[in-house]
């Protein structure tokens, strides 16, 4: 042991030998006087007004909420529709593109249909 450790072992002994003595040296720390009324009106202020935020912001997330369905109702319309629209300009286009086609190959309308008659002995009989 080194003789800086050894004297603070025999201050300790003659300190713990007279608890008084040791009191008397020792510093006292106070701590501040707290207001605890005001801490108290402080604290309950601030968990009032927190509440009322908090009701604010849910009421502003529900809202929301209902806005993003009604929108996406009307996306979902407008999706339909387009197909649909889609779908009759593809006819449109599909029945005009054929008649100039039949015009243009100057094909005309069927009046009577006749059908070839397969005799038993032929070869593509079914």
């Amino acid at each position: 042991m080194t003789t800086h450790a050894l004297v603070q072992t025999l201050s300790l002994q003659k300190a713990s030998s007279r608890p008084m003595a040791r009191l008397a040296k020792m510093a006292t720390i106070r701590l501040p006087k707290i207001n605890w009324k005001a801490l108290l009106l402080f604290g309950f202020c601030g968990v009032l007004f927190f509440s009322v935020l908090y009701v604010f912001q849910i009421n502003e997330m529900i809202r929301g909420g209902y806005v993003i369905k009604s929108y996406q109702a009307q996306v979902d319309n407008l999706i339909q529709g387009n197909k649909n629209l889609e779908i009759r300009l593809a006819q449109i286009s599909y029945l005009e593109n054929i008649q100039s086609k039949a015009a243009e190959l100057n094909f005309t309308q069927v009046k009577r249909i006749g059908y070839i008659q397969i005799l038993d002995s032929s070869l593509a009989q079914r």
